[in-house]
């Protein structure tokens, strides 16, 4: 996961220790939005057939929990991926999810608890508040699933209802206030 350039302006991947990453990554903090969307955002593109190929989610997820970890430090900057992570990681933990589900059990259960230990780290760690991280562990934990036809329990009727009458923007914010994800491309 080295960005690099082949004179062409096109990023090509190539092997580097997960350190020498996160420092590439923080000695460019200018550019937070385009690393996380890159990091989130091709994530969603690998094929998972395999263990080897779970593996490479897992080292993802690995480089998220270092540069979260690290955006306390003095670099100028740096900060800025804790923002920009925190907009993008409902999305990569569903996705983590959705691979553990689909794949065999040994490989399931292995993506399950390297992510759930990353999730817990950052609990340990206090990198979010309590309720997002309550959020982001269900994002990876349960598959999203529309509450359309659902019968929903007494107490969670009027939220719903009034739920229903917000603007999406404000639901948007709640959501990502809570580790969910909350795009109306996702919405149902």
């Amino acid at each position: 996961l080295w960005p690099t350039s082949e004179g062409r302006g096109v990023p090509r991947v190539v092997s580097r220790t997960s350190g020498q990453v996160m420092c590439w990554c923080l000695e460019r903090a200018d550019a937070a939005p385009f690393i996380v969307e890159t990091i989130c955002g091709g994530a969603a593109t690998l094929q998972i057939a395999s263990v080897a190929d779970a593996e490479k989610l897992v080292a993802r997820l690995y480089l998220v929990s270092d540069l979260l970890f690290n955006s306390c430090s003095q670099k100028q900057g740096a900060w800025s991926f804790r923002t920009e992570f925190e907009k993008r990681l409902p999305e990569l933990l569903e996705f983590c999810g959705a691979v553990a589900r689909s794949m065999d059990a040994t490989i399931s259960s292995r993506l399950m608890e390297r992510s759930k230990h990353v999730v817990y780290a950052w609990t340990v760690l206090s990198i979010f508040s309590r309720n997002y991280l309550r959020g982001l562990e269900v994002c990876l934990s349960k598959p999203v699933t529309s509450w359309r036809g659902l019968q929903l329990p007494g107490w969670l009727q009027p939220k719903v209802a009034e739920w229903s009458h917000q603007h999406f923007s404000q639901l948007e914010k709640l959501c990502r206030s809570l580790g969910l994800r909350g795009d109306s491309s996702s919405a149902n």
